[in-house]
């Protein structure tokens, strides 16, 4: 019996090479998704509000990297101008952001207290676009303003459309 003596093995200079390259690209692609900056905001589902607000309010900024972005705060920074219900925020690899935002649904606007009154109860003071909301034109007690505000929400949004003032008379 003869024994076959094992010779050093020979590195393969072309699989070294090719492994090298891979681990090196690899590592380029993902520190470019990690610095690539936002290069586009999408906004959909806004009527009250402007794109504009809307990055303004989520302190976004075009140096912000797409990875990077933390979107709770994002989130969060947007549902505070008041009239926002919701917002879910898309990230895409080619860069682009994509904000999509429900709005609470204006029911009046309060022309004594210069104020929008929103579905479900609160006020805003600004709205970029309300064109077909009933106005209140003069001035409403406290306690019969909410009673007011109950009952104008339960009507159907249909017939809101219809109405282009609301007026109080104790009569």
């Amino acid at each position: 019996m003869t024994k076959k003596k094992r010779g050093k093995k020979k590195l393969n200079k072309k699989a070294f090479l090719v492994a090298i390259l891979t681990l090196y690209l690899i590592i380029m692609a993902f520190y470019y998704c990690l610095s690539r900056p936002i290069s586009t905001i999408l906004i959909k589902g806004n009527n009250m509000i402007s794109d504009e607000e809307i990055i303004s309010a989520s302190k976004i900024t075009n140096k912000d990297n797409i990875i990077r972005l933390n979107t709770s705060k994002v989130e969060k920074n947007i549902k505070y101008l008041g009239i926002v219900k919701d917002v879910d925020i898309q990230k895409k690899l080619n860069g682009s952001l994509v904000i999509i935002v429900k709005e609470q649904s204006v029911m009046f606007y309060d022309s004594y207290n210069d104020c929008y009154v929103l579905k479900n109860g609160s006020t805003v003071k600004d709205v970029s676009s309300a064109l077909g909301i009933p106005t209140l034109i003069n001035y409403v007690p406290s306690d019969i303003y909410k009673s007011l505000k109950k009952k104008i929400s339960n009507i159907n949004p249909e017939i809101m459309e219809l109405i282009s003032e609301i007026e109080y008379s104790p009569d």
